[in-house]
């Protein structure tokens, strides 16, 4: 299996969500306007059942709608070991 595929099976996926969402920064495009969005909730509710690119202004870049996911392009904006690291965050507690 690759090292960038992740199960997420059992996980509450708009919290899920909503910590990538924190983990991540805004676009460039937005810092240079000092446009600041929020987390649309009904945005948030959509952004599980298929791929994202960007959510409410920050690029997010996975698919969270299965069980495995492969979060590489995540972790390549976001750092390293990221979305596993948000994973484990939200198993523990």
């Amino acid at each position: 299996m690759k090292q960038n595929i992740i199960n997420i099976k059992g996980i509450d996926k708009i919290l899920l969500m909503r910590r990538l969402w924190e983990n991540s920064y805004p676009a460039i495009a937005l810092i240079q306007t000092n446009k600041i969005y929020e987390l649309d909730e009904v945005m948030l509710a959509d952004s599980i059942t298929q791929y994202v690119g960007y959510l409410c202004g920050r690029p997010i870049k996975i698919d969270i709608s299965s069980d495995m996911v492969d979060c590489k392009a995540y972790d390549e904006l976001n750092g390293l070991m990221s979305f596993f690291d948000i994973v484990q965050e939200i198993i523990r507690f």
